[in-house]
């Protein structure tokens, strides 16, 4: 019984699982960052302050910040921001997958 248990921890199951944790969560880190980013400046691509934008004008250029600025500007656009946070949806939910398998796993032992 211990040498199997030993045998998932060093070789088995374990290592792998902490391996894909670690992948996920630092791409959640990473992608989290870059929306804060994006967030948090103060222009939009048209050089007029974000704060005096209103409605679907201000999401807009907040959204083409976070996916790098305006496609004219060089940047990925309102599309990258759109994939940006796509990804960034499945990152959490993988996260979450993540940890109840580990918590239906650590039952187990």
């Amino acid at each position: 019984m211990r040498k199997n248990f030993l045998a998932n921890i060093f070789g088995g199951q374990v290592a792998p699982q902490i391996a894909r944790q670690n992948a996920i969560r630092s791409e959640l880190y990473q992608t989290r960052k870059v929306i804060e980013d994006g967030l948090s400046k103060p222009l939009a691509s048209t050089g007029t302050p974000i704060s005096e934008l209103n409605g679907m004008a201000r999401t807009l250029a907040m959204k083409a910040n976070v996916g790098g600025g305006s496609v004219a500007s060089g940047g990925g656009g309102v599309r990258a921001c759109d994939e940006l946070l796509d990804r960034y949806s499945q990152l959490v939910g993988m996260a979450k997958e993540n940890d109840w398998q580990n918590k239906l796993n650590s039952g187990r032992r």
